[in-house]
């Protein structure tokens, strides 16, 4: 019997759409979870993000009681970290030197 090599396709915005609502359906159930992290919480997110809308991170504060959001203007997803090296690592840093203060 001959097997035929066939190629797979992947249709990658339908699969990041399900991705999103499957985290948009999971999200709501973070809170509880969230409440538990009593560790302080650094959240960089870009507000360039097209993958997670900046709201999330947002919401994500208001329930974690240690955290702080900063927010990368002109950053996406996975924002550059050598585009935004003089950016991130001085926040980082802050973040880090507060947290042992």
């Amino acid at each position: 019997m001959e097997e035929k090599n066939q190629e797979k396709t992947i249709d990658i915005k339908g699969t990041i759409e399900k991705f999103i609502e499957a985290a948009k359906a999971y999200h709501g159930k973070m809170e509880d979870y969230y409440r538990k992290f009593n560790f302080p919480v650094l959240i960089l997110h870009g507000d360039n993000d097209s993958l997670v809308n900046l709201s999330y991170s947002v919401d994500a504060i208001q329930y974690l009681p240690n955290a702080k959001l900063e927010i990368i203007e002109g950053g996406g997803h996975t924002f550059n970290w050598d585009e935004n090296e003089n950016i991130v690592w001085p926040l980082i840093f802050d973040f880090l030197v507060g947290c042992y203060s």
